[in-house]
């Protein structure tokens, strides 16, 4: 990395994984925006249980949780953070993501809590 900028990149590209995941977390396979398997957040969670204590361990084990919401397929041979390359790969099965941030603002309830707690 050499900005802050591409460390903000890396971080959202991280976020909106696990993100989207949990926002498709469906008992069965789902592929309106990217191949998912059933229930995607369990799925995922499988690789942060064997997850190493150290910093190599840590981040190969993120790397396979991301990887489940942006290569589940396997057929991604190369991960891109720049939100050129991902905001508009994440939306591409479901039209153009104003659309869908029309149909999201107007027709479904959602609730969030970002205050980055896990719990």
């Amino acid at each position: 990395m050499k900005s802050s900028h591409d460390f903000t990149n890396f971080y959202n590209y991280i976020y909106s994984a696990i993100f989207y995941m949990a926002m498709v977390n469906y008992p069965y396979p789902a592929e309106f925006i990217t191949s998912l398997p059933g229930f995607p957040v369990k799925y995922a969670c499988q690789f942060a249980k064997k997850a190493e204590t150290n910093d190599e361990g840590l981040a190969e084990q993120l790397y396979n949780v991301i990887n489940v919401f942006y290569n589940y397929t396997g057929k991604l041979n190369y991960h891109c953070f720049t939100w050129n390359c991902t905001g508009t790969s994440i939306f591409q099965n479901i039209g153009e993501e104003i659309a869908w941030n029309w149909q999201k603002s107007r027709q479904l309830t959602n609730y969030y809590n970002t205050d980055n707690i896990m719990k």
